[in-house]
C-alpha cells in the first residue's frame, strides 16, 4: 500500500498512479510516498520514475538491512535506519528512506502507530512539507529515535528487578533471564552504535539533499542518538555487574556449603579414629572389660566434638 501526498500551496492526498505522479512532478510539487508492505509493481513504478538503483529496491523489500546512509550518483540519498517498539519485549522496526529533489519515499514492512498518526494529521504534514521534504524526513527519523528512550526506561526497570531478585534468590531462572536480556542489549547496542555513526553523515555540508536548516535539526537527532548509545552502554554494564553479582553470590553459597561439609568431615575424623581403635578385635584391651567403658568412650567423643565446635566458633569459621 502506498499513500501519496503532494504539497505546493496546500497538501493533497491523491491516488497513487503514474499519471498523478508525473503531473505533480511537472508542477514541481513536493512529494511524499508513504510505503507500507508495497506490491512489487507499485515500487517498480517509483524505481522507473525516480531512477532508483535496483540495489535500493532490493533493500526496500529486504528485512534486516544493515544500517546505512549513502548517496546514489547524486540522484538521491538512501538510508536504512531502525526504530524500536516495546510490546512486552524489544522489537526493531526497519525504516528505509529515499530522499531526492522534492520527493521523499518512506518504506516499512509493518505499520508504525506514530507514522499512521502523522499520516492522518494533514496539518502537520502540510506544515512540514512546505518547509521541505528533508524537514519531513527529519521529523520521521526524530520520532523513531525518540522511541528509544521509553524502551530503555522499560529495560532499566527490568534490570533493577533482576538485580533485586539476584540478591534475594539467585536461581537458575534468574541467570537465564539475565543472559536473555544481555543478548537483547548487545543487539540493541550494535544497532544504536552503527546508527549513531551513520546519522552524523546527515549533519555534514557535503551530504546532498539536506538543506542547511535541516542539518541543524539532524544535529539534534545525532545528539539524541549519542545519548541513547551512552544509555545502552550503561545498561549493558549494569547487567554485566548484576551477572557478576549473581556469580559471586552462587560462589559464596557454594563456599558456605563446602565449609559446612568440611567442618562436619573434620569433626567426624577423630571420632572415626576412636571408633576404629575400639573396633579392633584384639583379645587383650582393658577398656573392653570395663563396666562403664562404652559410656566413657561416648562421653569422650561428645566432649571432643564440643571442643572442636567451640574452637571453630572462636575462629569464626562457623
Amino acid at each position: 500500500m502506498i499513500e501519496f501526498y503532494t504539497c505546493n500551496k496546500r497538501l493533497d492526498r491523491i491516488e497513487f498512479n503514474e499519471k498523478n505522479i508525473l503531473d505533480a512532478i511537472k508542477k514541481k510539487k513536493k512529494l511524499w510516498f508513504d510505503v507500507i508492505k508495497p506490491e512489487k509493481h507499485e515500487f517498480m513504478l517509483l524505481e522507473k520514475i525516480f531512477g532508483l538503483h535496483p540495489v535500493t529496491t532490493e533493500d526496500c523489500f529486504t528485512n534486516n538491512t544493515r544500517v546505512k546512509v549513502e548517496v546514489f550518483e547524486n540522484n538521491y540519498l538512501f538510508s536504512a535506519l531502525y526504530g524500536i517498539r516495546w510490546d512486552h519485549d524489544i522489537r526493531f522496526v526497519e525504516i528505509d528512506v529515499v530522499l531526492g529533489n522534492n520527493f521523499l519515499i518512506t518504506c516499512k514492512t509493518t505499520k508504525s502507530k506514530r507514522l499512521v498518526d502523522l499520516g492522518n494529521n494533514i496539518e502537520v504534514i502540510e506544515s512540514l512539507m512546505k518547509k521541505g521534504v528533508d524537514i519531513l524526513f527529519h521529523h520521521i527519523i526524530d520520532m523513531e529515535i525518540d522511541n528509544y528512550f521509553p524502551v530503555i526506561d522499560k529495560l532499566d526497570e527490568e534490570a533493577e528487578k533482576l538485580d533485586r531478585q539476584c540478591f534475594k534468590d539467585p536461581t537458575k531462572d534468574v541467570l537465564a533471564r539475565l543472559d536473555n536480556m544481555k543478548d537483547k542489549i548487545s543487539h540493541m547496542k550494535r544497532t544504536v552504535f552503527n546508527q549513531k555513526d551513520k546519522l552524523i553523515l546527515l549533519t555534514k555540508k557535503e551530504t546532498p539533499f539536506i538543506s542547511r536548516d535541516a542539518r541543524m535539526y539532524f544535529r539534534d537527532v545525532h545528539d539524541n542518538s549519542v545519548r541513547i548509545a551512552d544509555l545502552v552502554d550503561g545498561l549493558k554494564e549494569e547487567l554485566s555487574g548484576t551477572l557478576n553479582t549473581y556469580m559471586s553470590l552462587v560462589s559464596n553459597k557454594m563456599n558456605d556449603i563446602m565449609r559446612m561439609l568440611t567442618i562436619i568431615a573434620t569433626i567426624m575424623m577423630p571420632l572415626t579414629v576412636v571408633g576404629s581403635i575400639y573396633g579392633m578385635n584384639f583379645k587383650y584391651m582393658p577398656e573392653l572389660q570395663w563396666k562403664y567403658g562404652y559410656f566413657a568412650v561416648l562421653g569422650f567423643m561428645a566432649l571432643l566434638s564440643a571442643l572442636m565446635l567451640f574452637y571453630f566458633k572462636k575462629k569464626k569459621w562457623i
